[in-house]
Parts: structure tokens; sequence; C-alpha cells
């Protein structure tokens, strides 16, 4: 039958006993055809599948090299990881950097070091957990990163200027 995401967005959807297949008839994926199928069906469906917060689906699922399953939403992401279960990650907001001085701006003599972390919020605010977060300095010829998870270290290795950037969720 026809359907109508919490999101507006609306598709075809034919369901079987072990998933959906959408075919997206209005927005950004009109004319896309998505299939959600176990293991992501169930979490999908316990978060009341496409009038829950996560909408249609916006690409089928694919496994990582890991065995972790995911597949994106118009509102977020759905990952399934053998043994542990589903997952639901919605979208990031922002990452703020802690532990800079006010401003944000900072010299440090070559070899100094400087200790950061990296807080990564929702779009609605609310602070997310166990978040990949990307560390990368614009100049390594001035700045290394070393990092670990939401924490990095910070090295001055020669003169000049150079920006830490850390993101998560892209």
């Amino acid at each position: 039958g026809t359907i109508t995401a919490s999101t507006g967005t609306t598709a075809s959807a034919q369901t079987f006993t072990t998933g959906e297949i959408f075919s997206v008839t209005s927005g950004l994926n009109k004319g896309q055809l998505y299939a959600v199928v176990e293991p992501i069906w169930d979490i999908y469906a316990a978060n009341a599948g496409p009038s829950g917060n996560m909408g249609l689906p916006t690409a089928n699922a694919i496994t990582l090299t890991s065995g972790v399953t995911q597949q994106t939403f118009e509102g977020g992401l759905l990952q399934y990881t053998p043994g542990s279960g589903g997952a639901v990650l919605v979208p990031v907001g922002s990452v703020v950097l802690t532990g800079l001085p006010n401003g944000g701006s900072f010299t440090l003599a070559v070899g100094q070091t400087m200790a950061l972390s990296a807080l990564v919020y929702s779009t609605s605010g609310q602070a997310l957990t166990g978040r990949y977060i990307s560390w990368v300095s614009t100049n390594s010829n001035v700045l290394s990163v070393q990092a670990s998870g939401s924490s990095a270290t910070v090295t001055a290795v020669g003169g000049g200027n150079a920006t830490v950037l850390a993101s998560s969720g892209g």
C-alpha cells in the first residue's frame, strides 16, 4: 500500500514476513527502491517502522568487515551487531572540543603538548556516547595529533599555524 512516513516522505510499501520493500515516491530519494530486511527489520519494526522517528530508508543495508550490519534512514542509522543486538544511532549535530583555552586559539612551543577531548551531541543537543571520532591536523608539519577515541594529545612539531578538527558521523 501507499504510506506517508513521519518525515512526510511517501512510498509504496510491500511487507513480507522478514522485511519490507519501499518504492519512494517523493522527496530526495524519489524513484529509489530500498528493502529493510533481517536483522535490521526487527530493530526498524521495534521503532515503529516508517511512522517512527527513523522515517524511510535512504539506502540498502550493508555489512561491514567487522560483521556489523547497518542501514541509513531519514532519521538516523540502525545498526545490528552479532552477539549484542541492535542500536539506533541518531544523527550527529555537533562535536565540541574541550580542553581549549577561551576563544579556542592556543600557542605551543615546539615539543609542547595539549590534551583535548571531544564531546558528540545529537541535533537536539543530547550527548551521544560510543561514537567514532576522527581527529586531524590541518598541517601535520606544525601540529601532530595522537588520538584515542574521544581524547587526543596535540604536539607542536614545527613553527606556523594549524587547526585541529574532530568530526563524527560525517
